[in-house]
């Protein structure tokens, strides 16, 4: 690994003169490479141990312009498998796990490779939700990504999980298609496809928002399935199909703009816990209070009379048309007579969910003069409650977001901000609905759902965490201690479920982690999205870079300056560090 960037530069990397290969020897670094597209497959080989990519057509793929993003992407997606490798297995081993994941000159094992790329996907996956509930008020991203060059439907081998998470699936282009309503059989007439798709005289079957949404209702029915190589049928999340049905999109698109972050996110995975010795319970996962993922997120305070504070809010909007007068009285009126929250400020009363807002307005026309919402074209649904106008997932510390926030510039964002309750609507003075900055013909009702890690990792219940590190082996696990000290397994359970922080707990997140089918994916998907927005702070990733590009490269061997710009700067050797 520490030669990885000789290889890039030496293999791969030529001046003017296609043929002319930047040798170990030269000192200098080389400012107007070009890439040679016979030896840039041959990298390609090299660095995945994948043959195969040394028939891959690159197209336009690598110009000039665009060499530098290609090479530094290639060496983040490489880093974070290694550098999660390593770290799990240091985990495992520190856990006192009997078996570990192994490498060989040939590469990282596959089975280790398939958990890597579950993990990660989880994050595009969201994004991926978004985009096409998103789609389905307009161009639908099936035509988008045929008129786009993208294939549709399974285009390549791939493990993805059963609808309860309780099995690996392995499907291919064998058996490509992706169904819906189809029971517990694959039927022809349940394809998932639009009209002449396969050059067939066949209808379209293209799902709705409440077949998407279906398994999140009270239900949580599974809707769609997929062929599996042996032939049998098996029953996959909403998500999951998603991704097979876009498979091509979003390994070439939306996975790939992900990897400079995904190197930070496996950074923050392997810090979050201390491995430690308890008397009681053997070596355990410790929370490490000083790791990024609970220090950016929200406050520890051991005082028994403050309130704990979050950074981390999930925020929905239900939009509604106010060019009649009367429809903010109405709408305020109507939440204030119900039992639902406290009108004084909008908070969520003990117990109520944010979904019992949604079901306060009618989904089809006007009901006893509650006016119904408008449909929002700029807004999808989130893929962990299947609610409309979804936002997005801000991370504000202080007055600053961590990477773009995406309600930016809203007039409701220093409300988000500033919100310090529990679940609820955002008021803006004494009014419920927030008029819009850019259109004051319409006015959103703001929820917001703020996230505490420790309730996130299952501490709202205070005799069982529901987050458990698990090993290769089937009988190696280990659940968190929600502690950093060894002498009270039950530090933060204990201030967590004090007087002062009760009103903060969420029945929304509570149920989500603790569904019996669901809960550790949800759970595992929502920490993932947590950890990507703390990856876009700069000091996080500048941390994270630092110590793994370290660990791997060698300054001395980064000889192509645009690459040096982006990666050398973070790299220091034994020299350079202090003692």
């Amino acid at each position: 690994m520490k030669k990885l960037l000789g290889i890039l530069s030496a293999v791969s990397l030529t001046v003017s003169s296609p043929s002319l290969v930047v040798a170990c020897a030269t000192k200098e670094r080389i400012t107007s490479p070009k890439l040679n597209r016979d030896l840039a497959k041959q990298l390609l080989v090299s660095i995945s141990g994948n043959k195969d990519l040394a028939n891959i057509d690159f197209g336009s793929m690598f110009t000039d312009s665009e060499i530098e993003s290609v090479v530094v992407n290639m060496v983040n997606e490489l880093l974070s498998l290694q550098y999660s490798f390593d770290s799990t297995n240091s985990i495992y081993d520190r856990l006192g796990f009997k078996e570990k994941y192994t490498s060989t000159s040939e590469g990282i094992e596959n089975l280790f490779k398939d958990k890597y790329k579950l993990e990660t996907r989880t994050i595009a996956e969201n994004k991926l939700f978004e985009e096409y509930t998103k789609s389905i008020k307009g161009d639908r991203l099936d035509y988008w990504s045929v008129q786009n060059s993208y294939s549709l439907n399974i285009q390549k081998a791939t493990k993805v999980k059963s609808f309860d998470g309780t099995e690996d699936i392995s499907v291919s282009k064998k058996n490509k298609y992706i169904y819906f309503n189809s029971g517990d059989t694959a039927s022809e007439d349940k394809i998932w496809r639009f009209t002449y798709e396969d050059s067939k005289n066949k209808s379209a079957h293209l799902p709705e928002i409440k077949d998407l949404t279906s398994e999140y209702s009270g239900e949580k029915k599974a809707v769609f399935g997929v062929v599996d190589d042996s032939g049998k049928y098996h029953k996959i999340s909403s998500k999951t199909a998603l991704y097979l049905r876009f498979q091509d999109y979003f390994e070439s698109k939306i996975l790939e703009e992900l990897n400079e972050n995904l190197l930070t996110t496996a950074y923050l995975k392997s810090t979050m816990f201390d491995i430690k010795d308890s008397k009681d319970k053997g070596k355990s996962p410790y929370i490490n209070s000083s790791s990024s993922v609970f220090s950016k997120t929200q406050t520890l305070s051991d005082s028994s009379s403050e309130s704990w504070k979050t950074n981390v809010k999930m925020v929905w909007t239900i939009r509604f048309d106010i060019t009649e007068p009367s429809t903010i009285d109405i709408i305020n009126q109507e939440l204030r007579k119900q039992s639902i929250i406290d009108p004084s400020n909008g908070a969520l009363k003990t117990g109520k969910s944010i979904s019992e807002i949604y079901n306060l307005f009618p989904t089809t026309s006007s009901k006893d003069g509650v006016p119904k919402p408008v449909i929002d074209n700029k807004s999808g649904y989130d893929s962990y409650f299947g609610w409309s106008g979804y936002q997005g997932l801000t991370i504000y510390n202080g007055d600053s977001s961590l990477g773009d926030s995406p309600i930016s510039g809203k007039a409701y964002e220093a409300n988000v901000k500033s919100w310090t309750k529990g679940a609820g609507i955002v008021k803006n003075g004494s009014n419920f609905l927030t008029v819009d900055s850019s259109n004051s013909n319409y006015a959103d009702l703001v929820l917001v759902l703020p996230v505490y890690m420790i309730e996130l990792l299952g501490g709202s219940n205070p005799t069982e965490s529901t987050y458990e590190i698990t090993g290769k082996g089937k009988d190696d696990k280990k659940a968190m201690i929600f502690s950093n000290t060894i002498g009270n397994d039950n530090v933060y359970t204990d201030r967590w479920n004090n007087n002062n922080n009760k009103d903060l707990h969420s029945k929304d997140i509570q149920d989500l982690v603790n569904n019996q089918n669901t809960g550790k994916q949800a759970q595992a998907a929502l920490l993932n999205q947590i950890m990507y927005g703390i990856s876009k702070d700069s000091s996080s990733s500048d941390l994270a870079k630092t110590i793994i590009y370290s660990k791997y490269l060698d300054k001395d061997e980064v000889y192509y300056a645009g690459l040096w710009n982006k990666i050398g700067s973070y790299i220091k050797n034994e020299n350079d560090k202090d003692e």
